[in-house]
């Protein structure tokens, strides 16, 4: 479907991807500043670019097993199989040219701990996740701990052979989304300002040929050293053209302090419709919300909700997380 899709998709304007230097990206996503759109910079990742055999090469153990999506096989009329593999099987893959039926790792495990992140989001207002990995230790300022089941968000590789997609979607957990590519090129489509009967449409029509529907697909086409960066809710597409060979990019989540009821809102339509995002919402989405719902209610006593998006935007959010919890409730019953 992705095929059908760029016959559909236009190059995106100036108008529609915001594209920046360092100064104007920082200034974009000051606190309180927020674009419904992504944004494009270049030079913004810490870390000097890595390739696929670096990368490859710093995983050791090549027994190690991670999924990875298989396009020979399919599950359903345009889902594709995800099965597991070894690292070594993932190493012989990427030696050579890209196959007929090509592989996507999806979300990988990083070799290192600083220097993924752009240099624009290292801010206050875009570091709300990281300060939310606290769950098992919950009033405790102590170091660390984090519960066996936590999973790494903020920071992946995305590893694929070329003629590798992935359809649309939305991120889940009501993540915004940063993605470096680091070799090669990799195509980054979106639903550009749609309308609300926009939104409307593709849910009903989202395995059902929606892209016959509107004239809001956008895409750009992502380069070495470029970061695309798009907020909660945005609905994208990723593809590969097989002559631009393997890929590799790292990415990550966030939140951000001023951004929360945007956030509570693309959780809460995650919650009403499961199959738009890349994952199930987990039980990390509840805890979110009641560790950011402490937070602001301290900030509405000591009057500091102004980092929070103000009186309003607080008080907003403790309703629609509410309107969560309900949500939440009504599907286990």
């Amino acid at each position: 479907m992705i095929g059908a899709l760029l016959k559909k998709a236009q190059a995106a304007t100036e108008d529609e991807i915001l594209c920046l230097d360092s100064a104007g990206a920082k200034e974009a996503f000051r606190s309180g500043i927020f674009h419904d759109m992504p944004v494009l910079t270049n030079g913004q990742q810490p870390l000097p670019l890595q390739t696929v055999d670096n990368f490859l090469g710093e995983y050791y153990d090549d027994k190690a097993k991670l999924f990875v999506q298989d396009s020979s096989v399919k599950i359903g009329k345009d889902v594709l199989a995800v099965r597991q593999v070894t690292i070594d099987q993932i190493k012989q893959r990427l030696a050579k040219e890209p196959s007929e039926h090509p592989w996507n790792c999806l979300e990988l495990a990083t070799h290192v701990e600083d220097g993924l992140r752009p240099r624009f989001l290292d801010d206050e207002d875009c570091r709300l996740l990281t300060k939310l990995k606290i769950p098992a230790t919950y009033g405790n300022s102590g170091r660390r701990v984090l519960p066996p089941d936590y999973k790494e968000v903020e920071k992946w590789g995305l590893l694929a052979e070329g003629g590798a997609h992935t359809e649309p979607h939305q991120d889940s957990h009501g993540y915004s989304t940063y993605i470096t590519v680091n070799q090669g090129e990799v195509g980054f489509g979106w639903m550009s300002q749609p309308s609300a009967d926009d939104r409307k449409n593709w849910l009903r029509n989202i395995y059902t040929e929606p892209y016959d529907v509107g004239n809001y697909w956008r895409y750009v086409v992502l380069r070495p050293g470029q970061t695309v960066t798009f907020p909660a809710g945005t609905v994208h597409f990723v593809f590969r053209l097989p002559s631009a060979g393997h890929s590799l990019s790292f990415g990550g989540h966030f939140l951000r302090c001023s951004n929360l009821v945007h956030w509570v809102k693309a959780m809460i339509e995650q919650k009403k419709n499961r199959n738009i995002s890349n994952e199930d919402l987990s039980s990390t989405a509840h805890g979110h919300l009641d560790r950011v719902e402490t937070f602001v209610r301290q900030a509405l006593q000591n009057g500091t909700t102004a980092k929070w998006g103000g009186p309003e935007a607080t008080e907003e959010f403790l309703k629609l997380k509410e309107e969560f919890m309900r949500a939440h409730k009504g599907k286990k019953a």
